[in-house]
């Protein structure tokens, strides 16, 4: 899945909401972070330069930069960044500053972006607003807009499709699926959570019978996903009573398709497979109220393993997002039709420096072993007027280390 593929679905979710164009947002994502290969969009998952500043209580990712006075000397700074665990967080983060503001100023810079159809037009806001240095952002803007036919996720779709997820039990009720390790009612409430998180990545509206602990009875249960909208609902159970793996159940008028998808989901994912089942009642009805009392929508009962196994147990505590996922994942492919989104994982920080060619690699190493390569750097450097004589003084007291001779390095042939 290429850059476009993994951002589109996040620009339009985040930006239509908000009217902010998508196209503008992919474009602004593709230039600023270098479709995802920046170091900010590696580390971080930061694709638009967004610093942490004062009021930012999340993780922070340190990039040193360099900038050059006007008398030709380079200053370098610890500068920190914000880190998100997915590109989701920078993009809600953009999309803010476009509906709110600086958050400095008594008025919204960027109001102008707002609601615009035209993409041309917003980006002449985007720049009136003073949003980038560089002269000619809002020109490569447009050309990648139009190179990429960005526009295209700008159009009207079709009404987004909804899903229900019913984390069973809550409040007074704590499940059968109880152990010393976990209640049932607070287990399937972060799968049903993370399911939602999965889903709505992916362009799908979620519509939860609770998001927090509390008990919802039977009938007002039931009327919520009536009310919903939904045509699939997932109600989420762990097991109890002596056996062990999961299973899935579907209601007696209903294909076990669906149920059988996802259990097979979730075997892949190293849950043992109980069965999939159905259960009659009182004449021609469902055992099972979610069942019997959710009118034309159709509910899988998902047991995710049985609390009182200890193989289930440990598997449960360790792959519940695995298990959410992959059920997430089977409805957005084989229910919805459509292409699942990946999410992207932030890279482990290390120290070492990467490069985009084998060439440029050996021609760094070679700089940052060689005293005569540094030396012979920076008196190009100070003779081109790339940086100031104040590094040739610094070198001659070993004051500088492989950071700041990159940085005079970049600095000189940028």
């Amino acid at each position: 899945m290429n850059f476009i593929e993994q951002l589109a679905p996040l620009a339009i979710k985040h930006g239509k909401a908000n009217g902010v164009l998508p196209s503008m947002i992919i474009a602004q994502g593709i230039l600023e972070s270098r479709s995802g290969t920046s170091e900010l969009a590696r580390k971080a998952n930061n694709l638009f330069g967004i610093k942490a500043g004062s009021g930012w209580t999340g993780g922070t990712y340190t990039v040193r930069t360099s900038e050059q006075g006007q008398h030709g000397n380079v200053t370098y700074i610890n500068a920190a960044f914000r880190k998100y665990p997915s590109y989701e967080g920078c993009v809600i983060d953009l999309v803010h500053k476009y509906t709110h503001g600086t958050g400095w100023e008594d008025h919204n810079r960027y109001a102008g972006v707002l609601g615009q159809t035209d993409y041309k037009k917003a980006i002449t806001a985007l720049k009136a607003a003073g949003y980038a240095a560089d002269v000619k952002y809002a020109e490569k803007l447009i050309e990648r807009i139009e190179q990429y036919n960005l526009t295209k996720y700008d159009k009207e779709e079709p009404d987004m499709p909804v899903i229900f997820i019913d984390p069973g039990h809550g409040g007074k009720d704590p499940g059968g699926g109880t152990n010393k390790q976990f209640t049932e009612k607070d287990m399937v409430l972060k799968i049903s959570l993370e399911q939602k998180r999965h889903f709505e990545r992916n362009g799908i509206k979620v519509v939860m019978t609770r998001t927090n602990d509390e008990y919802v009875d039977s009938v007002p249960r039931t009327n919520r996903v009536k009310a919903s909208g939904a045509q699939y609902c997932i109600s989420n159970h762990i097991n109890a009573g002596g056996g062990e793996g999961a299973e899935t159940i579907h209601s007696i008028h209903a294909s076990p398709v669906i149920a059988t998808g996802i259990l097979d989901a979730l075997v892949a994912c190293g849950a043992k497979k109980r069965r999939v089942f159905s259960r009659k009642g009182n004449g021609n009805t469902d055992y099972y109220y979610m069942h019997r009392m959710t009118g034309s929508v159709s509910t899988v009962i998902v047991e995710y393993g049985f609390a009182d196994n200890t193989s289930d147990t440990q598997k449960i505590i360790k792959d519940w997002k695995k298990y959410a996922e992959a059920v997430a994942r089977y409805y957005i492919e084989h229910v919805f039709k459509k292409k699942y989104v990946a999410e992207v994982q932030t890279e482990k920080e290390d120290d070492e420096l990467e490069f985009t060619s084998g060439t440029l690699r050996n021609t760094v190493e070679g700089l940052l072993s060689s005293h005569a390569k540094q030396k012979q750097l920076i008196e190009d450097g100070i003779k081109a007027g790339s940086f100031g004589t104040v590094w040739r003084d610094k070198f001659d007291k070993k004051q500088l280390g492989k950071h700041d001779i990159l940085g005079l390095y970049m600095l000189h042939h940028k």
